[in-house]
């Protein structure tokens, strides 16, 4: 329960909330270092620069958008397919973030 907002704007969270705000943060961190590693290693093995060019579809080769490029989130708007071609995508990106965001959410150690 939000005891109440600061004049600053920032509400006050109980023990319990916290908790579950941290367990959170540390859920989206693990899932964007997974999204991180998964496209740097993709990009190593096709012999690509870490930036350049733009991701791509892997079937039409279409740019995709900032928010495909979202952990998890990106492929569940899209439910699964792309959004040109209608392929599917594979999951195994979106299995990993979610893998290792539950994993650093249950097991990192929280005040």
């Amino acid at each position: 329960m939000i005891k109440f907002v600061t004049l600053s704007g920032f509400a006050v969270l109980n023990g319990q909330e916290e908790l579950i705000m941290e367990q959170l943060i540390a859920f989206l961190t693990g899932s964007c270092l997974a999204s991180f590693i998964v496209t740097m290693t993709q990009r190593h093995l096709l012999e690509m620069g870490p930036s350049s060019p733009r991701s791509l579809c892997d079937h039409c080769a279409h740019p995709l958008a900032w928010w495909q490029l979202i952990p998890l989130v990106g492929f569940a708007l899209q439910l699964g397919r792309c959004r040109w071609c209608k392929k599917a995508i594979a999951p195994w990106s979106s299995v990993c973030e979610l893998t290792c965001g539950t994993w650093l959410a249950l097991y990192t150690p929280l005040t």
